[in-house]
């Protein structure tokens, strides 16, 4: 189950009508003093700075909805979001950022125009990111909108993001790829992607102990050539880590009755040849419109 735009606000709308004013506007939300104060919920303390995470983490949300809204781009809760929205109204009391998602074709298409209509302050980090520093900052497989450090200086960024102060509020966003049913292929590839996975996470190791571009070549096939004595190890990661995106987006491009959140399975099913990756039917999904 997932909400779409439009609920996903409303959801959260719901979770915080105690203390919420004029919760969806344009520049900057604003929260009553209350909102901020610790309080028990589930038998969890949910201190001042966790309300000021929430309160920041809803303020990237905006500015990811406002970019979906005019591009007409899907997304909807995931991960801890959508858990907390079914079994909490809200947030998780323990849980401290917001997680969506998109299918691919939207997930692509929000990654090649983000940067050049997201406002001022706000970027990608990650394999879409426009330089090594946002490459660095996010070394996960998926994409992460970010409050930008080098645009808000830290008393400008308090104030924006409503007291809180630790850099780079973002959002994670995952994409929802096709995949094969076929589970002797789906541990092939799942295998393959680990593998990559794994260079990509030890490059400076590799390089360490010389083995770097022999381990580099035998991934060639999906690689290509590329000579990595010369190339800073973050750069070398960022290009093994678009490639792993890419070779998972054209596993099955459409016409999948399932999707999963591929680029997070994990070759763990040595004992199990029967393993199969567990997906949602796309039908689930619906229009995402409000």
């Amino acid at each position: 189950m997932c909400y779409n735009n439009g609920e996903l606000r409303k959801v959260y709308k719901k979770g915080c009508v105690r203390f919420l004013i004029d919760y969806w506007i344009m520049d900057k939300m604003r929260f009553s003093p209350i909102f901020f104060r610790e309080e028990t919920r589930d038998d969890f303390t949910v201190p001042e700075m966790m309300k000021r995470a929430w309160a920041a983490a809803m303020e990237v949300l905006q500015v990811i909805d406002s970019v979906c809204a005019a591009n007409d781009i899907r997304y909807y809760a995931f991960y801890g979001t959508l858990l907390g929205a079914i079994r909490h109204g809200g947030f998780i009391p323990w849980d401290d950022d917001i997680d969506i998602c998109m299918l691919r074709a939207d997930y692509d298409r929000f990654m090649t125009i983000a940067d050049e209509i997201l406002p001022d302050g706000f970027v990608i980090s990650g394999i879409y990111g426009k330089e090594p520093r946002l490459w660095e900052a996010n070394q996960e497989p998926q994409g992460r909108v970010i409050a930008d450090e080098k645009y808000f200086p830290l008393p400008s960024y308090m104030n924006r993001f409503h007291g809180y102060p630790y850099p780079r509020i973002g959002i994670d966003i995952f994409p929802l790829d096709f995949y094969p049913l076929d589970i002797e292929v789906q541990h092939d590839v799942i295998r393959r992607m680990n593998s990559l996975q794994r260079l990509a996470a030890n490059v400076s190791s590799f390089r360490a102990d010389g083995s770097l571009q022999e381990r580099w070549n035998s991934y060639m096939e999906y690689l290509g050539e590329y000579d990595v004595q010369n190339a800073d190890d973050v750069v070398i990661q960022h290009e093994i880590r678009y490639k792993i995106d890419r070779l998972i987006s054209n596993i099955v491009q459409d016409g999948g009755e399932f999707v999963a959140d591929f680029l997070y399975c994990h070759d763990n099913f040595s004992d199990d040849r029967n393993w199969s990756v567990r997906g949602m039917k796309t039908e689930w999904f619906g229009t995402g419109r409000e």
